[in-house]
């Protein structure tokens, strides 16, 4: 697990390579035991940040940080914690630490009220 601190806030990543996009799943949430995976499209630098709704298969996110050294990382897990009404801590980023392409994990919550949340 790589560990990123910016301004305070850690950001965890479970992939040994951040890069490498995982495609091994097509589903826009998809549960595990206590949580669920997001597959997630972020939009950097973009003029209003937020849940943007769907876009094939992955749910987008617009952010005003840019993607530069993690602060649209950060701002992804702000974010989805606000949106989903989960601690920061709950928000992992599994793949694609350094892709607009990304699967994030949430801790504490279901599929169903994950897609309920987001679709507001």
């Amino acid at each position: 697990m790589a560990r990123q601190v910016i301004g305070g806030l850690v950001i965890r990543t479970l992939c040994d390579d951040p890069a490498e996009p995982d495609t091994t799943t097509s589903t826009v949430a998809q549960p595990t035991s206590n949580d669920v995976v997001l597959s997630v499209r972020v939009v950097p630098r973009a003029a209003k940040a937020g849940v943007a709704g769907k876009r094939g298969n992955d749910w987008l996110v617009r952010l005003h940080a840019p993607p530069v050294e993690g602060a649209a990382n950060a701002e992804l897990v702000a974010v989805l914690a606000v949106a989903l009404s989960v601690p920061k801590r709950a928000i992992t980023i599994i793949t694609g630490a350094n892709s607009r392409q990304k699967r994030v994990r949430v801790v504490g919550i279901d599929a169903a009220t994950a897609e309920r949340l987001l679709s507001a």
